[in-house]
């Protein structure tokens, strides 16, 4: 057997002088400093964020085009300064492409950080054949399972892409990819995985039907939903911990006239209470006239009354793009953004709007104006919610040349009224050159603030360079910029709110706190715990209330990471939940 022997040489830069979050929207962080290609991003419970991104390190495997490609994570403090000394290096491996549209990066609820490489280090023929590694790193940077990772699937493939990944309640991972295979024409499949928390590959298996873009949803009792679109449908399977279906495939949309646009830039997945909430945009007459759609499936495999059809966001008959939701489990709600244009997509406008998980609409049946109607591109959007249920619509608004774009975001009531609009990245009054701001990517909000992200080619400054880094500003709770980190204060109370009938004794907390049920004696109800993004973490109690006044406490595990929770009591009449927050 022929052996090939490559040595690889890098050196790792250290961080440029970094300050903190700017209050000028002309002078935002500068996150990455080496040009990249594909780039990821999620925040811990203590409000930093870690960022990975990918670039070529330039190294020749061979003379053709098999290449080293370095995967790189850094990390950021909440107040926008390094928390570590240099980036963090996971792997420096052979690759032959760029074109890598992953969901890199997890993070499990003790602030654990998994990431997905695709590389064809395996591949010792000619270097030309892709597998998929996930490694296991702490917030502090050590890789948990060592420097090579845990390699998921050996076998060899034209193609991976779309991992993507949840925890079970037992603590280990599912993840789902898309590989590409060669018989007498390319195709696709959808694979998925269950790793133990130890790095043990327990099983690994091939989806049927085959599929791409693939979405995993926590489904309780160690069982998950696997969301991804097969053919002209949008499909969902729903199989326990040892990958056996228990129900599917199910359709959630069978209609088709899918756009000509990358397919994994469409379907999205929005985890929420006893299911998922999943949106697309589609033309199934071939006009060219686009809508936003969505549809709730719970974990019974049941949907909306609109069935395989999906519910349209919006009935105005502009073209409309991109939806993108974000999950209010207070008030059992879905917040949407998406953008129209008219036909020709020189006159566009963003459009947001509420729903229930009944498919009704909290807002106008025609949406909402986030972004005005004017002869100007709009795009790159994102929505989030604050720790009082507002909604935050976040968005790229073209302002010079065909490339320059100004980021906005704008603050809603949960009814639907503007509270504030702010800027958070302006261009730079410079004619000659063009900054080019794509990928916007915002943050979940953690200490008083979100975070915004987006690709940025400054400092080069010329859109025909090729160069393309990361950057990021920060937007408080009241609109501004810069410094406003807040610590929350500690509430001792058995005062319910007036209508309700269970509140928080403590909050926020940090070992255990009780929450007091009054007015519901002898009735059965089930009381949960569930995190932000609407997973359960454990059941307080499932039983009948036996006095008129009763607590039931929550001893909270050391493993249970900082940040927002949620204590639902549900009845045959009721349905309240409490937000926690653990310190």
């Amino acid at each position: 057997m022929k052996k090939l022997l490559f040595i690889i040489v890098f050196t790792a830069a250290v961080f440029p002088a970094v300050g903190q979050w700017s209050d000028n929207p002309e002078q935002n962080n500068q996150i990455i400093f080496e040009s990249m290609y594909d780039w990821d991003a999620r925040i811990l419970s203590d409000g930093s964020s870690i960022v990975y991104y990918n670039r070529s390190s330039r190294t020749l495997i061979n003379q053709d085009t098999v290449f080293s490609i370095k995967h790189v994570l850094v990390r950021y403090n909440a107040d926008g300064t390094p928390a570590w000394d240099e980036p963090l290096i996971v792997a420096n491996t052979p690759n032959h492409t760029f074109v890598m549209v992953n969901d890199h990066l997890f993070i499990n609820s003790e602030d654990e950080i998994y990431l997905g490489v695709s590389d064809c280090r395996y591949d010792t023929g000619d270097w030309a054949r892709m597998s998929l590694t996930v490694y296991k790193i702490s917030k502090d940077g050590e890789q948990l399972w060592g420097d090579t990772g845990v390699s998921i699937d050996r076998q060899l493939h034209g193609m991976i892409a779309q991992s993507n990944a949840i925890a079970l309640e037992d603590a280990s991972v599912i993840i789902a990819w898309e590989d590409g295979y060669y018989s007498s024409a390319p195709s696709t499949r959808t694979k998925i995985a269950r790793i133990s928390s130890q790095g043990e590959v327990l099983w690994n298996k091939e989806l049927s039907p085959a599929g791409q873009t693939a979405k995993v949803v926590n489904g309780g009792n160690n069982e998950f939903i696997i969301i991804y679109m097969s053919g002209s449908s949008i499909q969902a399977q729903k199989l326990d911990f040892n990958g056996e279906r228990l129900w599917g495939p199910n359709v959630i949309y069978d209609k088709g006239g899918w756009p000509s646009a990358p397919m994994h830039t469409n379907l999205k997945v929005v985890p929420v209470e006893r299911g998922a909430f999943v949106s697309w945009y589609a033309d199934p007459d071939a006009n060219r006239a686009e809508d936003a759609y969505c549809s709730y499936i719970n974990l019974n495999g049941e949907l909306l009354a609109s069935g395989t059809s999906g519910l349209k966001l919006g009935y105005s008959g502009l073209r409309q793009f991109s939806p993108r939701g974000v999950y209010d489990p207070a008030n059992k709600c879905v917040y949407y953004i998406w953008s129209e244009m008219n036909a020709g997509q020189d006159w566009s406008g963003m459009k947001g709007q509420k729903v229930f998980l009944t498919g009704e609409f909290g807002w106008d049946a025609n949406a909402v104006w986030v972004g005005p109607y004017l002869k100007r591109r709009v795009g790159y959007s994102d929505v989030s919610i604050d720790n009082e249920g507002n909604p935050c619509f976040f968005y790229l608004e073209e302002t010079k040349s065909v490339s320059d774009y100004t980021g906005f975001a704008q603050k809603r009531t949960p009814t639907g009224d503007s509270l504030w609009n702010t800027i958070f990245t302006k261009i730079v009054d410079d004619e000659d050159h063009i900054y080019n701001k794509t990928d916007l990517a915002v943050l979940p909000f953690v200490q008083n603030q979100w975070i915004a992200l987006w690709k940025d080619n400054r400092p080069i400054a010329t859109s025909l360079s090729g160069e393309h880094f990361i950057w990021g500003q920060n937007i408080l709770g009241d609109g501004t910029l810069g410094s406003g980190i807040v610590a929350i204060e500690t509430v001792k109370t058995k005062t319910l709110r007036p209508g309700t009938s269970f509140g928080a004794t403590l909050n926020p907390v940090s070992d255990n706190t009780s929450f007091v049920v009054k007015d519901m004696k002898g009735e059965k109800v089930e009381i949960f715990i569930s995190n932000a993004m609407g997973q359960k973490v454990t059941t307080l109690f499932n039983g009948v209330i036996g006095s008129n006044e009763q607590q039931i406490t929550w001893n909270i595990p050391a493993q249970v990471s900082k940040g927002v929770y949620f204590a639902t009591l549900r009845s045959g009449q009721r349905n309240e939940t409490v937000k926690v927050i653990k310190n």
